[in-house]
């Protein structure tokens, strides 16, 4: 009949061939419809497949991160391997849909799990593309991390808080450094030799402090060492901590050295009692000072060499532990662009089916626009500043002095717009998964229809009933000719039932729900024997 020859039906296979399907679905359709054997997709496709045809449904978590995806693919190569072997003549196939394709192709860079399918098909996937910000617009200075950022403002109000509010230590500092300054000055005019004596012990205290330092950056490095063997997720945070506990130290340092214990100047009446005291014993004992001083002439001189040498020894370790050119970045930006990674090209037959206005696709498109435009906000500002500053060095006499100033002026503007900006910026990502909301400042990431790389892409454009009817004009116009009111009512009917199926539920689901999907998919596994 009519009804019959203008419906797309599956295709029948030519050659009895066996097929073996696995279904994948996607993000929150756990216990969705998508791979259940009562779905009429999963129906067709199994009534294509043969009845000998094996079916199974891979589940996983169905959660939008990319944590959850990657313990899938782990899950699902997993699954695959535990598989009974392939009889000869199967063809294996994965039928994934959104971001179940994404699981699949991440278990497919496993080639022991690629090797096992003949085929893939991914239906409405929307494959992430992520890239470091500072590689592809490297004229803009990326902001602080969240955390970083955070710290930075934290200090910004303690700084304002114990400088000019009930601390006061602004005018506190200014006034103890003023009044030490008067006196030593004062003091220097009255005792020049002292003072001369007191240069060379602070020199001395200083070599010390420079030995002490050494030591502080041997014992730091060698724990970034520890830290980074162990691979441990504190080595993401790590920059972030240090930052915090850096201007925590600062402002601990402030308030006990000018604040109410005020042991800055506590610490310099020691230091001025002790060198007084030991000025007075050399200049009451010379004889027996001098005799000191003789044998620690030959005993400074050898520390002297011990710490050149020790410095070099020093320098070429750090030499020999700093990372080669060729090995893999370790910011946050790369760590989540590799965590992201699938194949440049389809490690099997694959057929990608995608349906234009999926709301999937716009949500994300919203979420990476949203991103992007802060980004490109903080960096037109950022780049304003930069180009100031290049300009203002050029001015003759003042040109130096400006463009040092407005130095000053922009690591203070990204010291403020480096929090909201990583805010906005990675809350705008969530979509994509929580693991972006860190790095939001330093990705640009969008959703697409194929991965990065070569690949085809079949489009399954909306049906429009006009169009399906000039698709068959000429039983149309038989009817009409022959005035076969029934055979109309019957092409009409026919139109109504594929337009009502294909138009069920939501864009991102007519992949699958479209029974124009289910004869390209037969047609495609009809190739494949």
């Amino acid at each position: 009949m009519a009804t019959e020859a203008f419906a797309r039906q599956p295709m029948t296979p030519t050659a009895r061939s066996s097929f073996e399907l696995i279904f994948v679905h996607g993000t929150w359709a756990r216990d969705g419809k998508y791979g259940q054997k009562d779905t009429y997709f999963v129906q067709k496709l199994m009534e294509f497949a043969g009845a000998d045809a094996g079916y199974r449904r891979f589940t996983w978590s169905g959660r939008n991160t990319v944590s959850a995806r990657e313990q899938a693919a782990k899950d699902f190569k997993q699954f695959v391997a535990e598989l009974a072997p392939k009889p000869p003549g199967t063809k294996r196939l994965a039928l994934c849909h959104s971001h179940g394709g994404s699981v699949a192709l991440m278990a497919f860079l496993d080639m022991a799990t690629a090797s096992s399918f003949d085929g893939l098909v991914s239906i409405g996937t929307p494959f992430l593309h992520v890239y470091r910000l500072r590689e592809v617009e490297p004229s803009i200075s990326p902001p602080f991390p969240p955390i970083e950022a955070a710290a930075r403002w934290l200090a910004l109000f303690l700084f304002w808080w114990l400088g000019f509010g009930e601390q006061n230590l602004v005018a506190r500092t200014l006034s103890t450094f003023g009044s030490i300054i008067g006196n030593a000055i004062s003091w220097i005019g009255g005792h020049p030799a002292l003072a001369l004596l007191e240069i060379i012990a602070a020199s001395l205290l200083m070599l010390a402090m420079l030995v002490f330092c050494g030591m502080l950056t041997i014992g730091h490095t060698i724990f970034l060492d520890w830290v980074s063997e162990r691979q441990s997720r504190i080595a993401d945070i790590l920059p972030s901590i240090e930052a915090a506990a850096g201007w925590l130290a600062l402002f601990l340092f402030w308030w006990l050295a000018f604040g109410d214990l005020n042991l800055f100047e506590h610490t310099l009446s020691a230091l001025a009692s002790i060198i007084g005291n030991a000025i007075g014993w050399v200049v009451s004992h010379p004889f027996l000072a001098s005799a000191g001083i003789i044998p620690a002439v030959p005993v400074m001189v050898v520390l002297y060499f011990m710490l050149l040498i020790g410095s070099l020894i020093y320098s070429e370790w750090l030499s020999d532990r700093q990372p080669s050119i060729t090995d893999a970045p370790n910011d946050a930006a790369w760590k989540i662009k590799e965590r992201c990674r699938l194949p440049l090209s389809a490690p099997v037959p694959t057929l990608l089916l995608r349906v234009p206005a999926d709301e999937t696709y716009g949500a994300l498109i919203f979420s990476r626009v949203v991103s992007f435009v802060v980004l490109r906000v903080y960096g037109f500002i950022m780049l304003s500043m930069a180009a100031a500053i290049d300009k203002s060095r050029t001015w003759p006499y003042v040109g130096g002095s400006i463009s040092r100033l407005l130095d000053w002026v922009s690591l203070f503007s990204r010291w403020i717009l480096s929090f909201p900006v990583s805010m906005l910026a990675g809350a705008a990502l969530l979509l994509f998964g929580r693991e972006f909301f860190p790095v939001g400042g330093y990705v640009l990431i969008s959703a697409e229809s194929t991965p990065p790389g070569t690949w085809q892409i079949t489009v399954v454009p909306p049906l429009d009933r006009h169009e399906r009817r000039l698709d068959h004009q000429e039983r149309y116009i038989q009817a009409e000719l022959e005035e076969d009111r029934k055979l109309i009512g019957e092409l009409e009917d026919v139109v109504f039932e594929e337009w009502r199926a294909a138009t069920q539920g939501i864009i991102h689901s007519r992949g699958y729900t479209d029974p124009r999907a289910v004869s390209l998919i037969t047609k495609w596994m009809s190739r494949l024997s």
